[in-house]
């Protein structure tokens, strides 16, 4: 970037300065610069209720640190020091123009902070930044009520799913379960239909007698060889389908079809898999 250019010409310039800074600022509740070279801080805008106890001109490292332990809640402190850590700007800053981090600040609510580079030495090493503070609390209150809305808006569609399911089932031996992809294929949901199927009165007691996975309810001389199989259908695409025999309450087996498929859900891969009662066929 062309000297003139620069942050760092223009903050020089006078009056000029002095006009960019009051524009800027007026997105941002405070900012400060810091000179980590020097080892000093200084605010270039700041709100009065903002930072009630802090002014002058600091250290760098005093500045971050207080600004975190003294304003930032709790629960966000540990974001903020990696946010303001200076040991790993330069990293950072080669993959980025403008850093950001959102956390609550006390008395204040949700905030976003941003780090603007200043000033560059030639290896890429950060000697300056700017630490612009900006307030989101209507922001991120609208937005964190829209992913509460939506994921309860998820949930109610799985329900009916389910229900859905359920209903379709009912006619058929089997049931519906939900498994995670760990090294039981632990369970998240199993219908009624499932409990039934093998005999329990309810789906607790299977989930319970089952350890609360399909793997240790499956037929010991089975077990490796479904999961092997489920784990060859699903490195090569999304579905699978295997048989082999389910322990029932009274300590009989079962034979099964499960048939399922790999659903992405919030982020997380879940098995949504059929059992399939196809005992009296295999016994005849």
């Amino acid at each position: 970037m062309e000297e003139r250019y620069s942050i760092d010409y223009i903050l020089k310039m006078e009056p000029l300065r002095e006009q960019i800074i009051s524009s800027i600022g007026k997105l941002f509740i405070s900012m400060i610069y810091v000179n980590i070279k020097d080892d000093e801080a200084r605010f270039l805008t700041k709100h009065v209720d903002f930072f009630v106890d802090i002014d002058g001109e600091f250290s760098a490292t005093d500045i971050c640190r207080r600004y975190r332990y003294d304003y930032v809640e709790e629960e966000y402190r540990s974001m903020v020091r990696e946010f303001l850590e200076f040991d790993t700007l330069d990293e950072r800053f080669a993959e980025k123009d403008v850093l950001s981090c959102e956390y609550k600040r006390y008395n204040i609510g949700w905030c976003r902070g941003y780090l603007f580079t200043v000033e560059k030495e030639p290896n890429g090493k950060i000697i300056s930044f700017i630490f612009a503070i900006q307030v989101i609390d209507d922001e991120k209150t609208k937005e964190l009520e829209y992913q509460k809305a939506i994921a309860k808006a998820n949930e109610r569609y799985i329900q009916d799913l389910n229900l859905q399911l359920e209903t379709i089932l009912e006619g058929i031996s089997g049931g519906f379960k939900v498994s995670r992809l760990d090294s039981k294929f632990s369970f998240k949901y199993v219908s009624k239909a499932v409990a039934t199927c093998f005999g329990y009165d309810g789906v607790d007691e299977f989930m319970m007698a089952n350890n609360f996975n399909a793997v240790d309810a499956m037929h010991p001389q089975d077990a490796k060889r479904a999961f092997s199989e489920v784990q060859e259908a699903l490195s090569h695409g999304e579905s699978y389908s295997t048989k082999y025999r389910i322990r029932c309450k009274d300590g009989s087996y079962k034979w099964i079809v499960d048939s399922g498929k790999k659903i992405c859900e919030e982020g997380k891969e879940y098995l949504y898999s059929l059992y399939l009662d196809v005992d009296e066929l295999e016994v005849t």
